[in-house]
């Protein structure tokens, strides 16, 4: 059993490395290409760690799997985004989306 304060926890001081008064996070969401060839060169050279949210049936993953793999290696986080993403296929540079995943073709009550 885990007891838990809020007050409590007010009283506590957070510290953020070098003393800096906050963070900023930076998240990329579904695989891209792009971020494996141009945000992620861009990161390293600014030495930069982010977390990247996989799509784990985009064939992104599956045809750079140990690009993700090195993704990884290089101190960046991998989380999972989700296993099937739906997505609207009539947008611009959407042709990566898949006929059953796109959006403008589901149905909803």
């Amino acid at each position: 059993v885990v007891i838990l304060s809020l007050p409590s926890l007010a009283n506590e001081h957070l510290f953020w490395p070098n003393n800096a008064k906050a963070a900023v996070r930076i998240a990329y969401d579904d695989a891209l290409n792009s971020q494996l060839d141009y945000a992620l060169p861009t990161l390293n050279k600014l030495n930069l760690k982010r977390t990247f949210y996989l799509t784990l049936n985009s064939p992104t993953v599956a045809e750079r799997l140990t690009d993700w793999r090195e993704v990884a290696q290089q101190g960046h986080e991998l989380g999972n985004h989700s296993i099937n993403h739906a997505c609207r296929r009539s947008l611009p540079n959407r042709e990566w989306v898949s006929e059953h995943n796109d959006l403008d073709k589901k149905y909803f009550a």
